[in-house]
């Protein structure tokens, strides 16, 4: 942010107004999945355009706004001169309908399924965006009467053609915005002040704000705050704020400042030794089912997830397997059967049908967070009932390998596992060549957006080649994976 505040700068400020102080204007670059995100929701938004009749695209707002009645212009910009400075404050909507009586009505496109909170109040993110975008368009004598919210509507299953009018919901939210101009204005004062070097920002250090922040490190550095202490699982803003303001950067130093939970103890146990917490009991209770004559299974799946349904029977955004790796550990021997969809269509007749003849009907099936793989199985149930007791049966028979490595049970807490217990950090701990820095998808978001430019028809045979043997790896390591700790455990109790 230098001379120009933005509705993008202002929810920066919001969520932690250090963000904007680090930001030098140059542009950062952006993750091929944040650029895939991106044409998601550009994709939405020229989808959005068809929800309106009459519709006047608009790079600004000029004089004869006055004189529309009954019409929508898409993307009006506005700008405020701040005075006795050389500060702007400007705005672009996404759509501004203005009524027969000449009345302006904001409305606002979110690529979102649902933007309400559980108790019904609106996301914080999204209440800011739009107070600040009316907040402009009154200070530019736009008084705006109503505000609305464009978003995908996740209870529409499609059939046949898009329906636009019930792909998208709209909602007017003023009520639920809480207005107030003078806290509108009262923030964006102390950003001004802020880019006027008159005050300095206040920082808002936590898990939510921080992990994925750019700023990261250089602002966590200045606070004296180290990545160890960060990571303390579930470590309050309030708590980090008492240790950095009293210097302490040495983890040892942490329990004397504050009260600690036994999770926090055993991960600031095994940062400081440097030696892991094993619970032999704790995890032969946890594996005690487990037949030794019974084959073992590790299972993965990996999905697509359509902001706009591509395929009859599925509703926005619904996670839908296109992918999937079974290994199978017999006999002290593992065989790989695998599905992977390599066609522009509905994946799961095919990828059901595979997965029934190649798993067995007995043995342990072994998953990581299972409640992902088990909502898979029972979203596809309920859609392909021909299929629901075989999936019925599969959710039965799994075990969540993670739970065993989570540091609320402290069974297993190994510090290069960071106080987390992602597939990612655990698998090397048993493994070190078994990575996944040295693949090319090394994720399920990249593996999700390479599967949409395998199918796409817009890359060489080579380049479509290339990408389904890289998903292939990537599933497949994860499987592995598994069969890899839970060897070592067995062998270990």
């Amino acid at each position: 942010m230098k001379n120009t505040i933005t509705k993008q700068n202002y929810k920066n400020h919001m969520t932690c107004q250090a963000i904007n102080h680090y930001d030098t204007g140059q542009s950062i670059e952006q993750s091929y999945v944040e650029n895939n995100r991106k044409k998601e929701g550009i994709a939405i938004e020229e989808e959005s355009k068809k929800y309106f009749g009459d519709l006047i695209d608009s790079n600004h707002l000029h004089i004869e706004i006055k004189n529309y009645r009954n019409i929508t212009l898409y993307q009006p910009e506005t700008t405020i001169e701040v005075k006795d400075t050389n500060i702007r404050i400007t705005n672009r909507a996404d759509y501004l309908f203005i009524d027969k009586d000449g009345n302006y009505h904001l409305i606002e496109v979110k690529g979102k399924a649902n933007p309400y909170k559980s108790n019904g109040k609106l996301e914080d993110e999204i209440k800011r965006d739009l107070n600040y975008q009316r907040y402009v368009l009154e200070k530019s004598n736009i008084p705006i009467k109503s505000v609305h919210l464009l978003y995908l509507n996740k209870n529409w299953i499609r059939k046949g053609a898009i329906n636009i009018k019930e792909l998208f919901q709209k909602d007017d939210v003023t009520n639920l915005l809480e207005y107030q101009s003078s806290n509108i204005e009262e923030e964006i004062n102390k950003m001004i002040s802020i880019i006027k070097k008159n005050s300095k920002p206040t920082k808002k250090i936590n898990k939510g704000n921080c992990r994925e922040c750019p700023h990261k490190q250089n602002c966590h550095l200045e606070e004296g705050l180290t990545d160890e202490i960060f990571e303390i699982p579930n470590i309050t803003t309030k708590q980090i704020n008492n240790l950095t303001n009293n210097k302490i950067s040495n983890i040892k130093d942490v329990s004397k400042y504050l009260k600690i939970s036994s999770a926090q103890e055993s991960y600031i146990q095994v940062t400081s030794t440097k030696k892991p917490i094993i619970n032999i009991q704790s995890i032969r209770n946890e594996l005690k089912d487990f037949k030794a004559e019974d084959p073992v299974y590790a299972l993965d799946y990996e999905t697509l997830q359509p902001p706009i349904p591509k395929w009859d029977g599925f509703s926005a955004y619904q996670q839908i397997p296109m992918q999937y790796h079974v290994s199978k550990l017999d006999e002290n021997q593992t065989i790989h059967r695998y599905y992977l969809h390599n066609e522009n269509s509905n994946p799961l007749p095919k990828l059901l049908k595979n997965l029934e003849s190649q798993i067995g009907d007995k043995g342990l099936i072994l998953v990581y967070h299972k409640r992902f793989e088990q909502k898979r199985n029972d979203e596809m149930g309920l859609m392909y009932p021909e299929y629901a007791s075989f999936l019925e049966s599969l959710n039965k028979r799994m075990y969540d390998l993670e739970e065993i490595f989570k540091n609320s049970k402290g069974y297993y807490i190994h510090p290069d596992f960071k106080g987390r217990s992602t597939l990612k950090l655990v698998l090397p701990v048993f493994n070190k060549e078994q990575t996944y820095s040295d693949i090319n998808i090394s994720g399920g978001m990249i593996a999700r957006y390479k599967w949409h430019e395998m199918i796409s028809g817009n890359i060489s045979d080579t380049e479509k080649k290339k990408i389904y043997k890289d998903l292939l790896e990537y599933c497949k390591l994860d499987t592995e994976g598994l069969l890899i700790i839970f060897k070592s455990l067995i062998q270990l109790i």
